[in-house]
């Protein structure tokens, strides 16, 4: 569309219960406790962005529902989906728990697009 994207510097992690679609639908989790997580993303290296530092989520305050996929935004609340997948193990974040992301584990290929010049 003729529109430079630039890359923000801050990601927000989204834990979803069901699968995340290209238009951003999907269950987003929304238990007392949750929000999204900050999470600052590397520079691309060989195609892939990653996490940098671990990522840690608030503790829940009462038991999350099982968590199947993941994704990227551009902010806390709302914002637009900028990536998103499925997590390698589902999980479910017990209450006084949290779940967390270890630096590498949050992973995205960045793929070249051909635009057709509109």
């Amino acid at each position: 569309n003729g529109i430079d994207f630039v890359m923000p510097e801050e990601h927000y992690v989204g834990l979803f219960s069901s699968s995340v679609s290209a238009d951003g639908s999907g269950t987003e989790l929304k238990h007392k406790g949750y929000s999204r997580a900050l999470v600052k993303m590397s520079v691309p290296i060989n195609g892939y962005i990653e996490n940098g530092h671990e990522v840690l989520f608030d503790y829940a305050t009462s038991k999350w529902a099982e968590a199947i996929d993941i994704a990227l935004f551009d902010s806390k609340k709302g914002g637009n989906l900028l990536f998103y997948g499925p997590l390698k193990e589902p999980t479910i974040i017990g209450a006084g728990k949290n779940a967390s992301f270890v630096p590498g584990t949050i992973s995205v290929e960045i793929v070249p697009r051909e635009c057709d010049g509109d």
